[in-house]
């Protein structure tokens, strides 16, 4: 290869976009699971702050789903902790913004409820969409 050519080639290969780790299946997947674990800590913390009775059993069920998403996430990614951290703080600064709890329930009650039913098939599904 002459020098010329050689140089073509090397910016050539620094313009081609390269795969991050944020693009692939599993960071997809890992990323909606972590998003459910915050989703689900926020919602129970607020029903305990309820300090109503009657929504004891639900806010134990939403904690007991947010140690679930969580364990899960870490399955994936041992620094999941630190990304849950993330994602909960611009969760609560979003629901500060909109109408609160309900939007955010709206947002993720019925997919966070489907990822852990069959998080596999929810991991299949990114990777179909990524092939």
């Amino acid at each position: 290869m002459n020098r010329i050519t050689q140089l073509v080639f090397i910016c050539f290969v620094l313009v081609l976009p390269l795969p991050t780790y944020a693009d692939t299946a599993e960071n997809k997947f890992l990323n909606e699971v972590i998003q459910c674990a915050s989703y689900y800590k926020i919602s129970s913390d607020a029903l305990i702050a309820m300090n109503a009775p009657q929504m004891k059993g639900i806010a134990d069920k939403l904690k007991l789903s947010h140690q679930k998403s969580l364990e899960l996430a870490l399955k994936y990614d041992k620094s999941a902790t630190s990304k849950f951290a993330e994602i909960e703080n611009q969760q609560i600064a979003e629901m500060k913004a909109s109408s609160g709890l309900r939007e955010l329930m709206n947002q993720y009650r019925t997919k966070c409820q489907q990822i852990l039913a069959a998080p596999d098939e929810r991991l299949k599904y990114w990777q179909m969409v990524e092939m």
